[in-house]
């Protein structure tokens, strides 16, 4: 019978060769790299991934079908050659994709299996085979393909939900009277099966891809297929960090020890994945496919260790664990507490607190107000708006007015010439860089005495159309302050520039009056 292992093996299937580093550095067990035979693009993204990424396993691809077995092999040729190379081989097996995609029978559809696993045995040993749409397959039919499949070498068992069809509990159900038929089955013919692995790949098309995954370890799969962020097909797949902080957080120990039950991942292994290097990987993953951090994501979202309802942040900041009861640092990310109308006098006066200011209690709810009065209309606040609110002020001044900019770019670089009036001087800086923004903001420092960096920046369309306006928004940091600017435009270089310049504005601001020194310092 198969003995499920206590180790659960993260296999990732993004495909992107320059987050392939990134993935090396979570340490993930398998990087699927590409389907070789999809194009000759991808075979030498998967080449170059097999040889030059050591440590994880490195998959390619390919249907049941012997040019795309013969394509993974190739382009896995020196992953093989090192003992690191895996060909991942799939067929349907859903009476659906059988009748309309593949018009074959269920005992054709059993020998391509077969026959496919055997001809990717003639170039690796490490053979994974999946039975597409597994989800809203036969589970007796199923048993027979997987065990064909072990017959002829396979040693990792792929059972996908390919749909998103089912739910958490009926993959369960699903997955463990599989693997206990393949069990009874492969027994009762003497076929050994300690070694192999039974894996689950879930889409999203419900929202239930991290919890069919979970049901899936629980159910006796010991090997997780995902990607990070949860990108992929419609929906996506399952999110490998959820699945990864699932597994570590509720299974550091071998029994709970508040009911002392066995809790669902309590023993299971994912020590061996590099927790703190995910978050850099997520990054790395957006910029990848050109897309923002959404805000509401499990583990590596913008909030999803963001405080700003004031019964939280009061909670937050008497004890982390009130309201935070996993370490966002264990997952390469930060905990904040953002502020805004809902945050309440205690987020609001630590905020002060962390600025330097010692506000006096009988002038705390004077100052919230202010904030809230400040904060009006804006999607999001910053430090100038706690200044503004100690020093009681209607507006922030416009220290740096900009007159007249342009932006040239050209080939590889940029120009910018900037004209600015600071205190009733008219003054004019240039500079140079690799991008139209990155100039601009090198002109800029010429002339406002702090240095800043981008910390954030966003641009949307607000209106449709090839005349759309854009709104950018900018958040800029200075010595442990932050400031944010946001202008809407239909040019992206002026939005962005204005954009730029109320952020600085607000910047100066919080440098004239925040204590130069940090420390405490009473305003009122």
């Amino acid at each position: 019978m198969y003995t499920p292992k206590n180790k659960i093996i993260v296999f990732d299937t993004d495909e992107k060769m320059r987050i392939a580093k990134e993935l090396k550095n979570v340490n993930v067990d398998v990087i699927e790299a590409g389907f070789p035979v999809s194009s000759q693009g991808d075979w030498t993204a998967v080449n170059a991934i097999a040889a030059e990424i050591s440590g994880p396993v490195i998959a390619g691809l390919s249907m049941a079908r012997d040019d795309n077995i013969d394509a993974a092999g190739t382009a896995l040729a020196p992953a093989i050659r090192r003992g690191k190379g895996r060909i991942h081989t799939f067929i349907a097996t859903s009476q659906i994709h059988l009748e309309k995609k593949l018009r074959k029978s269920r005992e054709e559809v059993q020998e391509l299996a077969g026959n496919a696993v055997r001809r990717a045995r003639a170039f690796t040993p490490d053979v994974e085979f999946s039975t597409e749409d597994f989800g809203r397959s036969d589970v007796a039919y199923v048993a027979e393909v997987v065990l064909t499949a072990i017959q002829e070498g396979a040693t990792t068992l792929n059972l996908p939900d390919t749909v998103g069809y089912l739910t958490p509990r009926e993959m369960y159900v699903k997955t463990r009277q599989l693997i206990h038929a393949v069990g009874r089955a492969a027994e009762q013919r003497g076929i050994p099966i300690e070694h192999v692995v039974f894996s689950a790949h879930c889409h999203n098309d419900l929202g239930n891809a991290t919890a069919h995954t979970c049901e899936a370890i629980r159910a006796g799969c010991r090997q997780v297929e995902g990607t990070f962020n949860g990108i992929g097909e419609r929906a996506g797949n399952t999110a490998l960090e959820e699945v990864i902080a699932n597994i570590h957080e509720r299974g550091k120990y071998v029994r709970n020890p508040f009911t002392g039950r066995r809790d669902p991942f309590y023993g299971l292994d994912v020590s061996h994945i590099s927790r703190s290097a995910i978050g850099a990987a997520s990054d790395a993953i957006y910029r990848a496919i050109e897309q923002q951090r959404p805000m509401n994501k499990a583990i590596v979202g913008r909030n999803a260790f963001a405080h700003e309802a004031g019964i939280h942040v009061h909670g937050v900041i008497l004890d982390t664990n009130t309201y935070e009861w996993m370490s966002p640092e264990e997952y390469g990310v930060e905990s904040r507490i953002t502020l805004g109308p809902r945050t309440g006098i205690h987020g609001i006066m630590h905020r002060c607190r962390a600025l330097g200011f010692a506000i006096i209690p009988a002038e705390q709810r004077v100052i919230a107000d202010r904030f809230i009065h400040a904060t009006e209309g804006w999607k999001l606040s910053d430090d100038a708006h706690i200044v503004q609110a100690i020093m009681g002020a209607e507006a922030i001044p416009e220290a740096y007015v900009l007159n007249d900019f342009s932006i040239v770019e050209k080939g590889t670089g940029a120009n910018a010439c900037l004209k600015l009036t600071v205190q009733g001087k008219m003054h004019e800086c240039v500079a140079d860089a690799a991008g139209g923004i990155d100039a601009f903001c090198r002109a800029l420092q010429r002339v406002i005495p702090y240095a800043f960096d981008i910390k954030e920046y966003a641009s949307y369309a607000v209106t449709p159309g090839a005349a759309a306006l854009g709104k950018e928004t900018v958040i800029i940091a200075n010595n442990g302050f932050t400031t944010v600017g946001a202008n809407t435009q239909s040019s992206v270089l002026r939005g962005s520039a204005y954009a730029i310049m109320q952020a600085v504005n607000r910047m100066q601001y919080v440098v004239d009056h925040a204590p130069k020194d940090l420390n405490t310092k009473s305003v009122l």
